[in-house]
């Protein structure tokens, strides 16, 4: 769980009067954004022979993002928290900016892992990963806050590890990621 507090002022001021009475507000979001993430997950390997491993894992993630504020976007007028009209440096009190993203997800992971001689391994694997999604602070298309879905990921690897020689360590993979927002 992550609580912040943003609050990030921008002042424009003039080249030829740069002084804070002459200051216009560039940007100022005014947030209290909290996420909660939580997961439970196992993984177990299975012996099946001296040389041969299996490997199987599950997860199941849930996230939320929340943030309650105001955006003032650009030059005013805007109030400040008190209600007068805003000047430098005071925090400019905007549109709602608020914001709710939720998403839950299993993911998995399965491996094997063959011992072809003392000091040299093959293995492989497929497993599924997950990226909660959000929102942006401002989608001018919507004149709101800009939400994004979660990604999802497939990782497909293969590889080599292996002592060749008593001072020749050789270590490959090859790997192909299918990844996609849903």
């Amino acid at each position: 769980r992550e609580a912040i507090h943003e609050s990030d002022h921008n002042w424009n001021a003039p080249i030829a009067t740069p002084t804070y009475a002459d200051s216009q507000n560039g940007i100022d979001p005014v947030n209290q954004t909290v996420h909660a993430s939580s997961g439970v997950f196992a993984q177990a390997t299975w012996h099946v022979t001296d040389r041969l491993n299996l490997t199987a894992g599950a997860r199941e993630s849930k996230d939320e993002v929340r943030r309650d504020g105001t955006f003032a976007a650009g030059p005013g007028p805007w109030p400040d928290p008190q209600g007068n009209t805003c000047v430098a440096p005071s925090d400019c009190i905007g549109t709602p900016n608020n914001g709710y993203q939720s998403a839950k997800k299993p993911t998995w992971r399965l491996g094997a892992d063959y011992q072809v001689a003392p000091n040299q391994m093959i293995y492989a694997s497929v497993a599924t990963g997950y990226k909660a999604g959000g929102f942006n602070d401002f989608d001018p298309s919507t004149g709101g806050s800009g939400a994004y879905a979660p990604e999802q990921l497939t990782a497909y690897e293969a590889g080599y590890k292996g002592r060749l020689l008593p001072n020749l360590q050789y270590n490959t993979d090859v790997f192909y990621y299918d990844y996609s927002s849903s």
